[in-house]
């Protein structure tokens, strides 16, 4: 997707024509990064930036990858310890499952053997499980995931990742 198409210009436009004064100051998300990337190099950043409305999914490269389940929690844990230090408006902070990629063209190259969907579900479990301690609103991107094969505009041309329309 172009820029202008990515999540975070996406959901800024929509909000703007929902008469809400807003502006993309930065989109942090970078392919292939992990959550311990996401501590190391975009939380600082954000701190830098003093959002005051952010976005975050992060582990679909923390399981393709093979991190535990306990290494992820910790992680998780942390960006969210932060990130309501960062934003004190707790509802200006959403959380977003990670989708189930393995309905996705080449998605099954990146199983290593294992069940995507299950292996998602369960670091999906652990998001949702840490979103409410703090509360924070978490959307649900997986059900939706699970439509690809409805429509395979969802799949950018890598049949990896999600086109300007998924």
């Amino acid at each position: 997707a172009r820029p202008e198409q990515s999540w975070p210009a996406v959901i800024t436009e929509r909000l703007k024509t929902k008469g809400i004064a807003i502006s993309l100051e930065a989109n942090l998300g970078r392919s292939g990064w992990t959550s311990q990337d996401l501590i190391d190099f975009q939380l600082p950043e954000a701190e830098r930036l003093r959002p005051d409305l952010v976005t975050v999914l992060i582990g679909t490269n923390d399981w393709v990858h093979g991190m535990d389940t306990a290494t992820y929690r910790t992680n998780i844990r942390e960006i969210f310890k932060r990130l309501v230090q960062l934003v004190p408006d707790r509802a200006r902070i959403i959380v977003v499952t990670c989708p189930d990629f393995s309905l996705m063209p080449v998605g099954a190259e990146y199983s290593g053997g294992r069940d995507i969907s299950q292996g998602i579900s369960e670091f999906n479990e652990i998001v949702m499980e840490e979103a409410q301690a703090y509360p924070l609103t978490v959307v649900d991107l997986y059900p939706f995931s699970r439509t690809i094969e409805e429509d395979k505009f969802y799949a950018s041309p890598d049949g990896l990742h999600p086109s300007a329309k998924g």
